[in-house]
């Protein structure tokens, strides 16, 4: 039977396009997981870009106690185990704020839950090899592992991961676990897992998924592969906190995987950048905009450069979106530079090297 490590790797090169350079090596040994300390004060050390390697895949969240975007960096395929680092970025600086997490994963599900004011990371692959079972969260301090008991996701990469206001839990959906596209929907609260649904969108790899001002939770295209054969998805679904609906408009982006997505209170909407149209077809550099049940082409003259496997935010405070990385063709390899959007222009705010 293949595994799921196997079922990615097959698929690696038309959903993120290739790996990034080796990191230096670790320990693939967690920390023991420690108490939260009731005060955040975390230190955070200045350092070169260049010390920073993003992995094939990586998240952004917006962390609102230190009012900085915080990278969750990630797994490089096929390279030595390293930990999980969090960068944070001001809008000038990328500095590191830990870099002695879990060993790092690919495809891992990243999100925050803003209710426990935590940095979830859950599922995804570890160096090419069988992903833990495990959730791991980070609390501003210290990272705490949650094994998986009882039924759960399991070890799966590859899902989506969103919170979800009405149960105030993260919603995680698809994934691959083994061979097999997962159809089912699973809710995090910070100690069980729990199937909410079985029924729903067609299963797939590494959709947009993203909250509404709501609550209610959208899913946009993805990956699926079924043996040799695989293809994008172009189809727009709403999570209602009790179910999944179809709600794709008659236009919209088309076909898309790994285009990230980030809710932008100043356009009341669901912004989304870049992304692959197609096995063949080159990234694409658009904006798009999802309000009132419609997506609408936002592109101005000055955009990021086409590119697939990005991560989003949205900094709060400074108010604008924050877009880094992504892998430029098919074949290529990841690239730091950060780019910013204000809810009416893009900005190069880190140009690559």
């Amino acid at each position: 039977m293949r595994t799921g490590v196997a079922v990615l790797a097959a698929i690696a090169p038309l959903i993120l396009g290739a790996c990034g350079a080796p990191a230096a090596t670790s320990s693939d040994q967690a920390p023991t997981p420690s108490a939260a300390p009731e005060t955040r004060a975390p230190s955070m050390t200045a350092a070169p870009p260049a010390e920073l390697q993003l992995g094939q895949s990586f998240g952004l969240v917006y962390d609102p106690a230190l009012e900085r975007t915080i990278l969750v960096n990630g797994a490089i395929e096929g390279g030595p185990t390293r930990p999980t680092e969090l960068w944070t970025w001001d809008g000038a600086v990328f500095e590191r704020l830990d870099g002695d997490g879990p060993p790092a994963r690919e495809f891992a599900a990243i999100a925050r839950d803003p209710e426990r004011d935590v940095i979830v990371v859950t599922g995804g692959e570890r160096s090419s090899t069988a992903g833990p079972a495990t959730t791991v969260e980070w609390d501003g301090m210290a990272w705490t592992e949650h094994p998986e008991v009882g039924p759960g996701p399991g070890s799966r990469g590859g899902t989506s991961l969103a919170y979800d206001a009405a149960s105030d839990a993260l919603l995680l959906f698809g994934g691959a676990v083994d061979f097999d596209l997962q159809p089912d929907t699973w809710t995090w609260d910070g100690v069980t897992w729990t199937q909410v649904a079985t029924s729903g969108p067609p299963p797939r790899f590494t959709s947009l998924m993203a909250a509404e001002a709501d609550g209610d939770v959208i899913l946009q295209g993805g990956h699926w592969v079924a043996g040799n054969d695989g293809g994008f998805y172009d189809d727009t679904w709403r999570w209602d906190g009790a179910s999944w609906s179809d709600v794709t408009p008659a236009d919209g982006p088309g076909p898309r995987v790994n285009a990230p997505g980030v809710w932008h209170p100043g356009l009341d909407g669901i912004l989304m950048v870049g992304g692959g149209t197609g096995q063949d077809d080159p990234f694409s550099a658009e904006t798009w905009l999802w309000r009132d049940d419609t997506w609408t082409d936002i592109t101005g003259p000055v955009e990021p450069s086409p590119r697939n496997a990005h991560a989003l935010a949205y900094d709060e405070a400074r108010e604008v979106v924050v877009l880094v990385g992504g892998i430029a063709e098919p074949g290529g390899s990841q690239v730091l530079d950060v780019w910013e959007f204000d809810g009416d222009t893009w900005r190069e705010a880190l140009p690559a090297p």
